[in-house]
Protein backbone atom coordinates (compact mmCIF):
# COMPACT_ATOMS: atom_id res chain seq x y z
CA UNK A 1 0.00 0.00 0.00
CA UNK A 2 2.74 2.83 1.04
CA UNK A 3 4.46 1.67 -2.25
CA UNK A 4 1.44 1.69 -4.20
CA UNK A 5 1.12 5.23 -3.05
CA UNK A 6 4.55 6.85 -3.19
CA UNK A 7 4.92 6.82 0.43
CA UNK A 8 8.69 7.99 1.74
CA UNK A 9 10.34 6.08 4.26
CA UNK A 10 9.38 8.39 7.61
CA UNK A 11 5.19 8.43 5.73
CA UNK A 12 5.48 4.07 5.71
CA UNK A 13 7.37 3.81 8.99
CA UNK A 14 4.48 6.06 10.64
CA UNK A 15 1.71 4.31 8.90
CA UNK A 16 3.15 0.95 10.14
CA UNK A 17 4.08 2.32 13.63
CA UNK A 18 0.09 2.76 13.72
CA UNK A 19 -1.14 -0.25 12.58
CA UNK A 20 1.15 -1.91 14.80
CA UNK A 21 -0.35 0.03 18.06
CA UNK A 22 -3.91 -0.55 16.38
CA UNK A 23 -3.14 -4.20 16.96
CA UNK A 24 -1.70 -4.67 20.11
CA UNK A 25 -4.90 -1.70 21.22
CA UNK A 26 -7.00 -4.91 19.54
CA UNK A 27 -5.73 -7.51 21.50
CA UNK A 28 -5.25 -5.39 24.69
CA UNK A 29 -8.34 -6.85 25.82
CA UNK A 30 -10.72 -9.68 25.44
CA UNK A 31 -13.82 -7.67 25.34
CA UNK A 32 -14.92 -5.68 22.73
CA UNK A 33 -13.42 -2.41 22.30
CA UNK A 34 -13.97 -1.86 18.02
CA UNK A 35 -15.17 1.72 18.50
CA UNK A 36 -12.44 2.74 20.87
CA UNK A 37 -9.74 1.74 18.58
CA UNK A 38 -11.51 3.46 15.69
CA UNK A 39 -11.93 6.17 17.88
CA UNK A 40 -8.33 5.78 18.24
CA UNK A 41 -7.26 5.68 14.98
CA UNK A 42 -9.00 8.87 13.45
CA UNK A 43 -7.02 10.59 16.68
CA UNK A 44 -3.53 9.49 15.89
CA UNK A 45 -4.22 9.76 12.17
CA UNK A 46 -5.07 13.74 12.36
CA UNK A 47 -2.12 14.07 14.79
CA UNK A 48 0.31 12.25 11.83
CA UNK A 49 -2.02 14.55 9.36
CA UNK A 50 -1.56 18.38 11.37
CA UNK A 51 1.97 20.04 11.54
CA UNK A 52 1.90 21.87 14.81
CA UNK A 53 4.51 20.81 17.51
CA UNK A 54 5.13 19.59 19.57
CA UNK A 55 1.17 18.61 19.35
CA UNK A 56 1.00 16.59 16.68
CA UNK A 57 3.69 16.64 13.37
CA UNK A 58 2.35 16.79 9.44
CA UNK A 59 3.37 13.71 8.32
CA UNK A 60 0.54 12.84 6.08
CA UNK A 61 -1.42 15.08 3.71
CA UNK A 62 -4.79 15.13 2.99
CA UNK A 63 -5.08 12.87 -0.02
CA UNK A 64 -2.81 10.29 1.46
CA UNK A 65 -5.09 10.95 5.25
CA UNK A 66 -7.92 9.80 3.03
CA UNK A 67 -6.37 7.05 1.44
CA UNK A 68 -4.88 5.66 4.61
CA UNK A 69 -9.03 6.03 6.27
CA UNK A 70 -10.14 3.87 3.33
CA UNK A 71 -7.41 1.41 3.02
CA UNK A 72 -7.72 0.55 7.05
CA UNK A 73 -11.21 0.52 7.11
CA UNK A 74 -11.37 -2.49 4.13
CA UNK A 75 -8.51 -4.38 5.38
CA UNK A 76 -7.61 -3.70 9.15
CA UNK A 77 -11.13 -3.21 10.28
CA UNK A 78 -13.38 -5.20 8.47
CA UNK A 79 -11.26 -8.49 9.66
CA UNK A 80 -11.29 -6.90 13.53
CA UNK A 81 -12.83 -9.55 14.68
CA UNK A 82 -10.64 -12.46 13.51
CA UNK A 83 -7.98 -10.35 14.80
CA UNK A 84 -9.04 -10.15 17.82
CA UNK A 85 -10.30 -13.78 18.33
CA UNK A 86 -6.66 -15.08 16.58
CA UNK A 87 -4.25 -12.95 18.94
CA UNK A 88 -6.23 -12.62 22.02
CA UNK A 89 -5.45 -14.86 25.14
CA UNK A 90 -8.30 -16.59 26.54
CA UNK A 91 -9.18 -15.44 30.04
CA UNK A 92 -9.79 -18.60 32.28
CA UNK A 93 -11.17 -17.69 35.73
CA UNK A 94 -10.72 -19.23 38.84
CA UNK A 95 -13.18 -18.59 41.70
CA UNK A 96 -12.33 -18.77 45.63
CA UNK A 97 -15.09 -17.94 47.98
CA UNK A 98 -13.99 -17.06 51.66
CA UNK A 99 -16.49 -16.00 53.96
CA UNK A 100 -15.89 -13.36 56.87
CA UNK A 101 -16.87 -14.64 60.15
CA UNK A 102 -16.64 -18.81 58.94
CA UNK A 103 -13.57 -20.69 59.67
CA UNK A 104 -12.01 -21.87 56.61
CA UNK A 105 -13.21 -25.47 55.02
CA UNK A 106 -10.61 -28.27 55.87
CA UNK A 107 -9.41 -29.90 53.34
CA UNK A 108 -10.65 -33.24 52.81
CA UNK A 109 -8.63 -36.46 54.21
CA UNK A 110 -9.06 -39.43 53.00
CA UNK A 111 -10.78 -42.09 55.63
CA UNK A 112 -9.69 -46.15 55.72
CA UNK A 113 -12.38 -48.26 54.22
CA UNK A 114 -14.71 -50.12 55.84
CA UNK A 115 -14.11 -53.25 54.14
CA UNK A 116 -10.32 -52.96 53.82
CA UNK A 117 -9.65 -54.84 57.40
CA UNK A 118 -12.31 -57.38 56.72
CA UNK A 119 -12.63 -60.14 54.79
CA UNK A 120 -15.60 -60.47 52.43
CA UNK A 121 -16.64 -64.11 51.54
CA UNK A 122 -18.62 -63.75 48.22
CA UNK A 123 -20.64 -67.21 47.44
CA UNK A 124 -21.21 -67.78 43.86
CA UNK A 125 -24.82 -68.17 42.93
CA UNK A 126 -25.71 -69.72 39.67
CA UNK A 127 -26.66 -67.08 37.20
CA UNK A 128 -29.89 -67.01 35.64
CA UNK A 129 -30.11 -66.37 32.17
CA UNK A 130 -32.37 -63.79 31.46
CA UNK A 131 -34.54 -64.18 28.07
CA UNK A 132 -36.35 -61.62 26.54
CA UNK A 133 -40.12 -62.17 27.45
CA UNK A 134 -43.25 -62.25 24.66
CA UNK A 135 -44.37 -58.97 24.17
CA UNK A 136 -47.59 -58.47 24.74
CA UNK A 137 -50.52 -57.13 22.09
CA UNK A 138 -50.69 -53.69 23.29
CA UNK A 139 -47.16 -53.45 23.25
CA UNK A 140 -46.71 -55.29 19.69
CA UNK A 141 -49.44 -52.54 18.63
CA UNK A 142 -47.35 -50.12 20.42
CA UNK A 143 -44.31 -50.53 19.13
CA UNK A 144 -45.92 -50.53 15.39
CA UNK A 145 -46.98 -46.95 16.12
CA UNK A 146 -43.98 -45.91 17.39
CA UNK A 147 -41.92 -47.22 14.35
CA UNK A 148 -44.55 -45.79 12.11
CA UNK A 149 -43.80 -42.52 13.24
CA UNK A 150 -40.41 -42.50 13.15
CA UNK A 151 -40.45 -43.89 9.85
CA UNK A 152 -42.72 -40.81 8.92
CA UNK A 153 -40.42 -38.25 10.52
CA UNK A 154 -37.56 -39.87 8.69
CA UNK A 155 -39.59 -39.59 5.24
CA UNK A 156 -40.08 -35.85 6.09
CA UNK A 157 -36.41 -34.92 7.32
CA UNK A 158 -35.13 -36.69 3.68
CA UNK A 159 -37.28 -34.71 1.57
CA UNK A 160 -36.67 -31.66 3.25
CA UNK A 161 -32.93 -32.15 2.77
Amino acid sequence: FAKENSMNYAQTSTLFSIMKILLERCVATPFNNNSETYTFFKEILVKHSLQRPPYSVGVFDVGQVRKISEFVLNTFFRHYSMYKYVFTPKVRIDLTFEYDGLPPTPEPTPTPSEHSELQLEVEEEPVEEILPRELTEEEKNLKDVIQNAIGAELKQVSWSH
